[in-house]
């Protein structure tokens, strides 16, 4: 309790803005769903997608019941809480997120094996872009609404973009237009 009377209260089962999961399955949109509507699975150890990859995943080693030994930390990273008296193996891999704007997310992250990366962000492919390294990335529909990618070994560097020509055309036709207006307001003064 603080010194003003408040309580804080840490809910153990917030998710991060970003994680890698045991396992993939694929699942039509309704059933997944379902699932989410009566929390029929476990969204750190299996991610639920509408087609298959074309790559087999790792797992990184999340096991039922670890989310009770596990918490936030400021940055909003899943990590091991130390502060009871049973310490456990965290999963394997990390993500650190190290930008986060609406338009632009980068991360740093390392991967045990093929691994696939949840990021609670909203999936919406006509304008996000991914790239892992500097390499195009594909964003693939995951739990039905949210964004995942798969991740090779290693230490890598993802970004997230958000380009739309549309609003880059608009963008500036605006702004041409406004050019054009004060200048003849001008040239009238």
């Amino acid at each position: 309790q603080s010194p003003r009377g408040l309580t804080m209260m840490q809910n153990t089962n917030a998710m991060p803005r970003a994680w890698f999961v045991n396992r993939v399955e694929v699942a039509n949109e309704k059933a997944i769903l379902e699932m989410i509507k009566s929390n029929g699975f476990d969204p750190r150890d299996v991610a639920y997608l509408v087609a298959p990859l074309k790559v087999q995943i790792d797992p990184v080693g999340f096991s039922a019941g670890m989310q009770d030994k596990m918490k936030l930390d400021s940055a909003g990273n899943l990590v091991p809480d130390t502060t009871g008296s049973t310490a456990i193996s965290a999963p394997k891999g990390s993500v650190a997120i190290t930008k986060y704007e609406p338009h632009h997310i980068a991360m740093e992250v390392e991967a045990t094996g093929n691994n696939f990366l949840v990021i609670s962000e909203i999936h919406y492919p006509p304008g996000w872009r991914a790239t892992i390294d500097g390499k195009e990335a594909e964003i693939i529909q995951t739990n039905y609404l949210l964004r995942g990618l798969v991740v090779p070994a290693g230490k890598h560097k993802i970004e997230m973009n958000y380009v739309s020509g549309g609003f880059d055309t608009g963008k500036y036709a605006s702004l041409g237009l406004n050019v054009v207006m004060f200048g003849m307001i001008i040239a009238g003064a």
